[in-house]
């Protein structure tokens, strides 16, 4: 339910895993919100952004209603707006998963909406949905959806042995939950120059020894760990001199902090 392009590292994830259904010869569809997009990426190509071969799949957007933004009632109305795009996005992407006849759906858990729909459907329209799942649900609301959808979920996708665990002791058949850890793409730390270079040019230091961080530095509005690694290795750094933090994300307002 989400907008791209925007720099928040699922979205990269999204075409990435679209890239290796795509390389692995099946035919992949990502179907998206029709969404305003932000002003900074506007004029931003989709594939060049996230680094994706031009048209190795289809990208389509369906309709979906937001409530215009207004700044001063940005409060009142944010989960709200929420709300309406998300539904309105979820019946059109069933209406034309329905039309089209697709036979497999990779679904997000974000889209819980649409899995009760899936669900409803069914009398009239089967096909085989996979559940992704990051972060098991979070509030009354989301906890209904995903319960009352349950049922029409052929396969969980879940990147750790603690999310899997959460669906195992509700009863899902362990042959339904699969374990999928992040993964990379190899041939993108194929540096063709010596780690010192690469240190020089980006001004971190070639005598010490880096501890690295690489990602958001909230998640929705949680902590990371970040300020815990900061204090332990300031702590280390006390006894050692030879330790460099080097913490990378954002987004900028959580730097100064």
């Amino acid at each position: 339910k989400i907008r791209m392009p925007e720099d928040r590292g699922v979205t990269f994830a999204i075409m990435q895993m679209c890239r290796a259904y795509a390389k692995n010869k099946q035919q992949v569809e990502l179907l998206l919100p029709d969404r305003e997009t932000y002003p900074a990426y506007r004029n931003l190509n989709l594939w060049d952004y996230y680094q994706v071969e031009k048209n190795l799949y289809s990208v389509k957007k369906l309709y979906a209603f937001e409530i215009p933004h207004v700044s001063f009632l940005e409060g009142i109305f944010y989960h709200l707006r929420y709300l309406f795009m998300g539904w309105t996005f979820s019946i059109s992407l069933c209406i034309y998963l329905y039309r089209n006849k697709r036979q497999v759906v990779h679904l997000f858990s974000e889209c819980k909406e649409a899995l009760l729909l899936l669900r409803l459907l069914c009398p009239w329209y089967q096909q085989i949905v996979v559940y992704e799942v990051h972060i098991p649900p979070q509030n009354f609301y989301e906890k209904i959806l995903e319960n009352l959808g349950r049922s029409r979920i052929n396969l969980i996708l879940t990147s750790n042995k603690i999310i899997a665990g959460h669906y195992l002791n509700k009863g899902i058949p362990r042959e339904r939950v699969l374990i999928v850890p992040n993964g990379i793409n190899p041939s993108d730390y194929d540096y063709k120059i010596s780690k010192n270079t690469l240190r020089k040019k980006l001004a971190l230091p070639t005598n010490k020894r880096i501890v690295g961080y690489a990602g958001r530095f909230t998640t929705a509005g949680m902590e990371k760990g970040i300020p815990e690694l900061i204090t332990a290795i300031s702590l280390i750094a006390k006894r050692n001199k030879n330790i460099f933090l080097a913490c990378v994300g954002g987004p900028d307002s959580l730097i100064v902090k």
